[in-house]
């Protein structure tokens, strides 16, 4: 026999095949695979129909209201509230009473204009935050730039002896330390010791000194047997010209700033200002 999809009781249905069946919303349905019984349909139906109904209701409710915006349909609640408060005031006797009425529709009618100029506040103070972010970003996507271009800078490399595959290293070194000064230049930041260097001579420091050898394969330069921590404050000057060397100027202008203003000085030709090494501090003025 055909089975039914849905019965109000399993009492005429053999007892073998009570388990194909479940029971929802008082009535016993037939589970078939990829099926949409008969229940499921009008479970949704119902619960379509009930959206339709909400939806129609309340487009009824707002439908007295026209065209009008939602800051219009306010302003006229707020309108309403007032003139009852008005016909309030009117037809209170007790002094006191009255004065506080009055008290309260002038705050209300301070309020209702306050509104619309709080709302026109928010949303310029909104549109202003989001135009602000982009351009921080912009600001900060620009100096980023600048900073890698003038670490990865193809000359400065190439005269410094530094391998190709140093580069992605050196995009990062860069930006943790290097900035751009107030002329717009690319230069260190103290953490690597004496700032405002431009990287082509921080490059030359490093080669000399043997530090970061893996940038520059295996040629390290004369010094490189040194290593950092031979450096001492006695022996050349490390402002000269040629023997230029930042680590060096770094130690002597933390132990002896006055003895690291007169190297400079004594270093510096007519061609070549060795005090623009000096922290800002200590650089003679013009």
């Amino acid at each position: 026999m055909a089975l039914k999809v849905v019965l109000d009781s399993l009492d005429d249905v053999p007892e073998a095949i009570h388990s194909e069946y479940v029971e929802k919303d008082g009535k016993f349905v037939l589970q078939l695979d990829g099926a949409f019984s008969a229940v499921d349909r009008d479970n949704l139906q119902k619960a379509l129909k009930k959206e339709r109904d909400e939806h129609k209701a309340a487009k009824q409710r707002l439908g007295k209201y026209g065209e009008l915006t939602p800051e219009q349909i306010e302003e006229l609640r707020s309108k309403n509230e007032e003139l009852a408060l008005q016909i309030e005031t009117l037809g209170t006797t007790d002094e006191a009473e009255r004065t506080k009425k009055i008290d309260e529709l002038a705050d209300r009618r301070a309020l209702a204009r306050i509104k619309p100029i709080e709302r026109q506040f928010n949303e310029l103070k909104s549109q202003f935050e989001g135009v602000t972010g982009e351009r921080d970003e912009l600001r900060r996507e620009k100096l980023t730039n600048k900073i890698i271009s003038a670490v990865t800078d193809p000359v400065v490399l190439k005269e410094a002896g530094i391998v190709p595959d140093a580069v992605e290293d050196i995009k990062l070194w860069g930006l943790a330390h290097f900035e751009v000064d107030e002329n717009g230049n690319v230069v260190s930041k103290e953490s690597l010791g004496t700032p405002g260097i431009p990287p082509k001579d921080v490059f030359g420091d490093f080669k000399t000194n043997g530090q970061r050898r893996h940038w520059f394969g295996t040629t390290t330069g004369a010094g490189a047997t040194g290593g950092k921590g031979s450096d001492s404050l006695t022996g050349d000057n490390p402002f000269v010209e040629g023997k230029f060397n930042l680590s060096k100027i770094g130690l002597l202008v933390k132990a002896d700033p006055q003895k690291a203003v007169r190297m400079a000085k004594a270093a510096s030709t007519k061609n070549y200002d060795a005090t623009k090494y000096l922290p800002k501090a200590l650089r003679p003025t013009a």
